[in-house]
């Protein structure tokens, strides 16, 4: 085929015979008997063109290519909502459900490309619609408890109770991936990426990745020298162990490659790795100090500061829930803290344990129902109140053109306004594990 020194890139092939079934290619505008994917690369080019010229198609398009490159944005809008919401609003041949569906998929769709295909935006689009966290079902957002079109259960319609025939919010909770509930759990305990870039769980060595630090000093010191780079960044440096990562993010169903699709959601045996790894929030190997530390100290230096002030702020910051209901939680929580009433400093050092119930429980493992929020614990770090997140914000913007952030009145404002492209970024390793800040809003945000 002609692989060029340009990564990623070929040149066109030339004297290519005829297709030896004698069938004439059909798709889009590419017919013959000698098509190639270049032709298919030129036929969408030619499409998303004409669609960023001439908005979304409100009708049938009379373009073939621009057709083509509608299906795909489509099936490119329809992969996001499913990630950012852990539900499908089409079948298996991505035909929409039902017409609630198919409405919600064509307004984001044209929202993907009236924004010139950004992903952001499009992820924007979704966080903002009404199927994005919706007010739990005691919160009585609405006249009726199913209020809302069947965009999450479609086979509601035939429930003897015509009141049950649309969905309510509880249809619209799902679970959480693996690789976003490991990035929401440090990003909310503050736990950096390790001090060396990686490339999880290898190193950039696959053969090395199924080895413990004795064997791969062993193999770093023999005649043949191999896995020294993964035995110096793992064991001398302490980044994460390669076997032990790779273990667990198998057991809690991340993606790794084509031949490992992974899962979405907790099974009995992905909960036991997961409890394994954050039962009892002990920090990684490359972390002094982590937000859990800071939230003790805090509590013991402010004055009349009281175990719950300090079960109340964790709470806040993982699950966005600030406040401990009397009854069968308080009791819980007096089990593992001690009286609630009593100093901060006595449940200091027992936080961790409050943070891996809280890190198992199903306000953080699913996804669907906001946070109930509640007042402001007193132990809150000043950066991670609102009006410090929103003048971040409004400082170095959300990355959406033509608007502009502005804080007032304790509310984040979208004007429109002229923005200058930001600045592009320096290179950095890749990485597969990012994070990206800290509290149960950066979570929110993330998905």
């Amino acid at each position: 085929m002609g692989l060029t020194s340009g990564c990623g890139q070929w040149n066109a092939p030339g004297g290519i015979p005829d297709d030896p079934a004698g069938i004439d290619a059909k798709l889009a505008s590419i017919t013959g008997l000698r098509p190639t994917v270049f032709d298919l690369d030129g036929a969408l080019s030619r499409g998303f063109q004409a669609l960023r010229a001439g908005g979304a198609p409100a009708a049938a398009l009379a373009d073939p290519d621009a057709a083509l490159a509608w299906l795909v944005t489509l099936k490119m809008t329809e992969d996001v909502w499913r990630q950012a919401t852990g539900t499908r609003l089409t079948i298996a041949n991505y035909f929409p459900r039902n017409q609630a569906a198919s409405d919600l998929l064509h307004a984001l769709a044209r929202s993907f490309v009236a924004s010139g295909f950004s992903l952001e935006a499009l992820l924007v689009a979704i966080v903002s619609s009404n199927y994005f966290n919706r007010i739990p079902p005691d919160g009585a957002c609405g006249a009726r408890p199913y209020s809302y079109p069947n965009v999450f259960d479609p086979w509601v319609t035939s429930e003897a109770d015509p009141a049950r025939r649309l969905n309510g919010p509880g249809d619209a909770v799902t679970a959480v991936d693996g690789r976003t509930l490991i990035s929401a759990a440090a990003a909310a305990l503050e736990w950096p990426d390790p001090p060396v870039p990686s490339r999880f769980p290898d190193y950039g060595e696959p053969a090395c990745a199924d080895r413990t630090c004795p064997e791969l000093r062993t193999l770093c010191e023999g005649p043949v020298s191999s896995c020294c780079n993964t035995h110096q960044l793992a064991c001398v440096m302490n980044g994460p162990l390669p076997l032990e990562e790779l273990r667990f993010q198998r057991a809690v169903g991340l993606f790794l490659r084509s031949s490992e699709r992974g899962f979405r959601g907790l099974s009995f045996q992905a909960r036991l790795a997961w409890e394994d790894r954050y039962g009892a929030c002990t920090k990684p190997r490359w972390v002094a100090e982590d937000f859990i530390d800071r939230l003790a100290a805090a509590g013991v230096a402010t004055a009349g500061a009281t175990a719950r002030d300090v079960v109340a702020a964790l709470k806040d910051r993982l699950i966005g829930e600030p406040t401990i209901a009397d009854g069968p939680e308080a009791a819980a929580l007096t089990a593992i803290v001690g009286d609630l009433a009593g100093p901060a400093s006595g449940a200091a050092y027992r936080l961790r344990r409050v943070c891996g119930a809280l890190l198992g429980s199903p306000q953080f493992l699913l996804q669907g129902i906001a946070g109930r929020g509640g007042p402001r614990p007193l132990l809150t770090p000043a950066g991670a109140g609102y009006d410090a997140v929103c003048a971040g914000l409004a400082a170095g913007g959300i990355g959406t053109p033509g608007l502009a952030v502005s804080c007032a009145g304790g509310a984040l404002v979208l004007s429109p306004a002229r923005t200058a492209p930001p600045a592009p970024a320096p290179a950095v390793p890749r990485r597969d594990r990012r994070r990206d800040g800290g509290a149960t809003a950066a979570r929110a945000a993330a998905r």
